[in-house]
Protein backbone atom coordinates (compact mmCIF):
# COMPACT_ATOMS: atom_id res chain seq x y z
CA UNK A 1 0.00 0.00 0.00
CA UNK A 2 2.75 2.48 0.91
CA UNK A 3 4.63 1.69 -2.31
CA UNK A 4 1.48 2.51 -4.33
CA UNK A 5 1.12 5.71 -2.35
CA UNK A 6 4.71 6.63 -3.12
CA UNK A 7 4.21 6.00 -6.84
CA UNK A 8 1.15 8.23 -7.02
CA UNK A 9 2.24 10.87 -4.55
CA UNK A 10 2.78 14.56 -4.94
CA UNK A 11 6.02 16.09 -3.67
CA UNK A 12 4.27 17.01 -0.43
CA UNK A 13 3.03 13.47 0.16
CA UNK A 14 6.49 12.07 -0.66
CA UNK A 15 7.99 14.42 1.92
CA UNK A 16 5.49 13.15 4.49
CA UNK A 17 6.34 9.53 3.60
CA UNK A 18 10.04 10.26 4.01
CA UNK A 19 9.39 11.90 7.40
CA UNK A 20 7.17 8.99 8.45
CA UNK A 21 9.92 6.50 7.58
CA UNK A 22 12.39 8.41 9.72
CA UNK A 23 10.07 8.50 12.73
CA UNK A 24 8.16 5.22 12.42
CA UNK A 25 7.97 2.53 15.06
CA UNK A 26 10.23 -0.50 14.45
CA UNK A 27 7.30 -2.64 13.31
CA UNK A 28 6.21 -0.21 10.58
CA UNK A 29 9.58 1.24 9.61
CA UNK A 30 10.71 -1.56 7.23
CA UNK A 31 7.53 -1.21 5.15
CA UNK A 32 7.96 2.54 4.88
CA UNK A 33 11.66 2.22 4.07
CA UNK A 34 10.90 -0.20 1.24
CA UNK A 35 8.32 2.26 -0.13
CA UNK A 36 11.01 4.95 -0.34
CA UNK A 37 12.43 3.20 -3.38
CA UNK A 38 9.50 4.50 -5.43
CA UNK A 39 9.90 8.19 -4.57
CA UNK A 40 10.36 10.45 -7.57
CA UNK A 41 10.58 13.98 -6.15
CA UNK A 42 12.32 13.36 -2.82
CA UNK A 43 15.79 11.89 -2.39
CA UNK A 44 15.67 8.96 0.04
CA UNK A 45 19.31 7.98 -0.48
CA UNK A 46 20.70 9.61 2.72
CA UNK A 47 18.10 7.81 4.84
CA UNK A 48 18.66 4.53 2.98
CA UNK A 49 22.43 4.85 3.46
CA UNK A 50 21.95 5.50 7.17
CA UNK A 51 19.45 2.67 7.59
CA UNK A 52 21.65 0.08 5.90
CA UNK A 53 23.71 0.18 9.10
CA UNK A 54 20.68 -0.56 11.28
CA UNK A 55 20.99 -3.41 13.78
CA UNK A 56 17.56 -4.58 12.63
CA UNK A 57 17.67 -7.15 9.83
CA UNK A 58 14.19 -6.20 8.55
CA UNK A 59 15.29 -2.60 8.06
CA UNK A 60 18.47 -3.56 6.17
CA UNK A 61 16.47 -5.93 3.99
CA UNK A 62 13.95 -3.16 3.27
CA UNK A 63 16.83 -0.90 2.21
CA UNK A 64 18.05 -3.56 -0.23
CA UNK A 65 14.58 -3.88 -1.74
CA UNK A 66 14.11 -0.10 -1.96
CA UNK A 67 17.45 0.29 -3.73
CA UNK A 68 16.23 -2.07 -6.46
CA UNK A 69 13.80 0.65 -7.53
CA UNK A 70 16.27 3.53 -7.42
CA UNK A 71 18.39 4.77 -10.35
CA UNK A 72 21.09 2.16 -10.76
CA UNK A 73 24.10 4.46 -10.60
CA UNK A 74 23.06 5.88 -7.25
CA UNK A 75 22.04 2.53 -5.78
CA UNK A 76 25.02 0.43 -6.85
CA UNK A 77 27.52 1.47 -4.13
CA UNK A 78 25.01 0.84 -1.36
CA UNK A 79 23.93 -2.49 -2.83
CA UNK A 80 27.55 -3.62 -3.10
CA UNK A 81 27.90 -2.80 0.59
CA UNK A 82 24.82 -4.81 1.49
CA UNK A 83 25.93 -8.00 -0.27
CA UNK A 84 28.47 -8.44 2.49
CA UNK A 85 25.81 -8.27 5.20
CA UNK A 86 26.12 -10.97 7.84
CA UNK A 87 22.47 -11.91 7.35
CA UNK A 88 21.94 -14.09 4.26
CA UNK A 89 18.44 -12.73 3.63
CA UNK A 90 19.74 -9.16 3.50
CA UNK A 91 22.61 -10.13 1.20
CA UNK A 92 20.25 -12.05 -1.10
CA UNK A 93 17.83 -9.11 -1.22
CA UNK A 94 20.75 -6.91 -2.28
CA UNK A 95 21.67 -9.40 -5.00
CA UNK A 96 18.06 -9.43 -6.21
CA UNK A 97 18.12 -5.65 -6.52
CA UNK A 98 21.42 -5.82 -8.39
CA UNK A 99 19.80 -8.26 -10.82
CA UNK A 100 17.00 -5.75 -11.42
CA UNK A 101 19.59 -3.20 -12.53
CA UNK A 102 20.67 -5.45 -15.44
CA UNK A 103 24.02 -3.67 -15.20
CA UNK A 104 26.89 -5.92 -16.37
CA UNK A 105 29.37 -3.27 -15.25
CA UNK A 106 28.81 -4.48 -11.68
CA UNK A 107 30.21 -7.96 -12.38
CA UNK A 108 33.88 -7.07 -11.70
CA UNK A 109 32.91 -5.59 -8.31
CA UNK A 110 30.91 -8.73 -7.53
CA UNK A 111 33.86 -10.92 -8.55
CA UNK A 112 36.07 -9.09 -6.05
CA UNK A 113 33.67 -10.01 -3.25
CA UNK A 114 33.17 -13.73 -3.97
CA UNK A 115 35.90 -14.88 -1.59
CA UNK A 116 34.32 -12.90 1.27
CA UNK A 117 30.95 -14.65 0.95
CA UNK A 118 30.90 -17.52 3.43
CA UNK A 119 27.30 -18.69 3.11
CA UNK A 120 26.80 -21.09 0.14
CA UNK A 121 23.23 -19.83 -0.36
CA UNK A 122 24.57 -16.30 -0.80
CA UNK A 123 27.25 -17.46 -3.26
CA UNK A 124 24.60 -19.39 -5.19
CA UNK A 125 22.48 -16.24 -5.40
CA UNK A 126 25.56 -14.39 -6.64
CA UNK A 127 25.94 -16.95 -9.44
CA UNK A 128 22.29 -16.56 -10.43
CA UNK A 129 22.57 -12.77 -10.47
CA UNK A 130 25.79 -12.78 -12.46
CA UNK A 131 24.07 -14.95 -15.08
CA UNK A 132 21.30 -12.37 -15.34
CA UNK A 133 23.78 -9.50 -15.68
CA UNK A 134 25.72 -11.28 -18.42
CA UNK A 135 28.81 -10.12 -20.28
CA UNK A 136 32.31 -11.57 -20.65
CA UNK A 137 33.21 -10.89 -17.01
CA UNK A 138 30.12 -12.83 -15.94
CA UNK A 139 31.13 -15.81 -18.02
CA UNK A 140 34.60 -15.89 -16.46
CA UNK A 141 33.23 -15.54 -12.95
CA UNK A 142 30.66 -18.31 -13.46
CA UNK A 143 33.29 -20.60 -14.96
CA UNK A 144 35.44 -20.06 -11.86
CA UNK A 145 32.49 -20.79 -9.59
CA UNK A 146 32.07 -24.24 -11.16
CA UNK A 147 34.80 -25.45 -8.79
CA UNK A 148 33.14 -24.05 -5.65
CA UNK A 149 33.21 -26.57 -2.79
CA UNK A 150 29.45 -26.22 -2.38
CA UNK A 151 27.45 -28.32 -4.89
CA UNK A 152 24.64 -25.74 -4.73
CA UNK A 153 26.97 -22.97 -5.89
CA UNK A 154 28.60 -25.08 -8.61
CA UNK A 155 25.19 -26.14 -9.91
CA UNK A 156 23.95 -22.54 -10.01
CA UNK A 157 27.11 -21.49 -11.87
CA UNK A 158 26.63 -24.31 -14.39
CA UNK A 159 23.02 -23.31 -14.86
CA UNK A 160 24.08 -19.70 -15.34
CA UNK A 161 26.50 -20.69 -18.08
CA UNK A 162 23.79 -22.60 -19.93
CA UNK A 163 21.32 -19.70 -19.79
CA UNK A 164 23.12 -17.87 -22.58
CA UNK A 165 23.13 -19.96 -25.79
CA UNK A 166 26.31 -18.27 -27.02
CA UNK A 167 28.13 -19.23 -23.81
CA UNK A 168 26.96 -22.83 -23.81
CA UNK A 169 28.01 -23.30 -27.47
CA UNK A 170 31.51 -22.03 -26.78
CA UNK A 171 31.87 -24.44 -23.82
CA UNK A 172 30.72 -27.37 -25.95
CA UNK A 173 33.29 -26.60 -28.63
CA UNK A 174 36.09 -26.07 -26.12
CA UNK A 175 35.69 -29.49 -24.50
Amino acid sequence: MYRCLAQLASPEVEELLLQAAMNATPGLRPTLIEALGSLTTQDPMPLLAQTMKSPLRAERQAVAKALGRRPRDAAAPLLLGLIGDTDADVACAAFDSIALSRNPDLVPALAERVAQLVDPAVRARLAAVVAVLGGPDARRLLAGMLSDHSPEVAAEAALGLTVHPKWSRSFQTSW
